[in-house]
């Protein structure tokens, strides 16, 4: 998946998706989970936003698209 796809996914989802992130799953190169982890990081949290909920801290949506 690329960024371009996760950040469409992502806006994609209900309000009430959770969304849970394993770059590091068992018996993957730890070289490979660092460079997906980075990517998530760089290309695709800034291209969403974060619920405003005190309670609820994963719940995102494409910046623009959707109000939480």
């Amino acid at each position: 998946m690329t960024p371009a796809d996760a950040v469409a996914l992502l806006g994609s989802l209900d309000r009430d998706s959770v969304v849970t992130v394993h770059p590091c799953m068992g018996g993957m190169p730890t070289e490979v989970g660092w460079t997906s982890l980075e990517l998530l990081v760089d290309n695709v949290l800034p291209e969403i936003e974060l619920s405003p909920s005190p309670y609820v801290t994963q719940v995102w949506a494409p910046r623009g698209d959707r109000q939480l």
